[in-house]
């Protein structure tokens, strides 16, 4: 599958497009591999008010799939970044941390991304 990169613009339909792909990918597993959808709200309205919009199209990147339907997703946080996929697609997850290294690496050249104990396949991709 191709992907396409696409920055966010923090419309309400983009954010739409992430909560349906966290409640898509929690359904898939029974159990969060991403954000918790409470987590994405409080994150979207927590700061909405606080924070100029920039805040937010500067720290969230978007990849879309052939069919233009919202494939993942990557925000960045003070340290980590936290790659939202709606699959299991080493592929993708390879691209988006591809882009993470190349654009959202500390000054040491690290990104640090959040992955559960229990996700066996995104810590093998991990150590890829």
């Amino acid at each position: 599958m191709t992907y396409t990169f696409q920055t966010y613009s923090h419309s309400q339909r983009e954010f739409e497009e992430i909560c349906d792909l966290l409640n898509e990918s929690y359904q898939q597993d029974h159990r969060p591999r991403n954000w918790r959808l409470a987590v994405a709200e409080n994150w979207n309205m927590g700061s909405r008010f606080l924070e100029p919009k920039e805040f937010f199209i500067n720290r969230v990147r978007l990849w879309r799939d052939e069919e233009g339907r919202l494939a993942g997703f990557m925000i960045k946080g003070n340290r980590l970044v936290h790659p939202q996929m709606r699959s299991h697609d080493p592929v993708l997850l390879g691209e988006m941390l591809a882009w993470a290294e190349e654009n959202w690496a500390s000054l040491e050249g690290e990104v640090l991304v959040m992955v559960y104990d229990w996700d066996t396949r995104r810590q093998t991709a991990l150590i890829q």
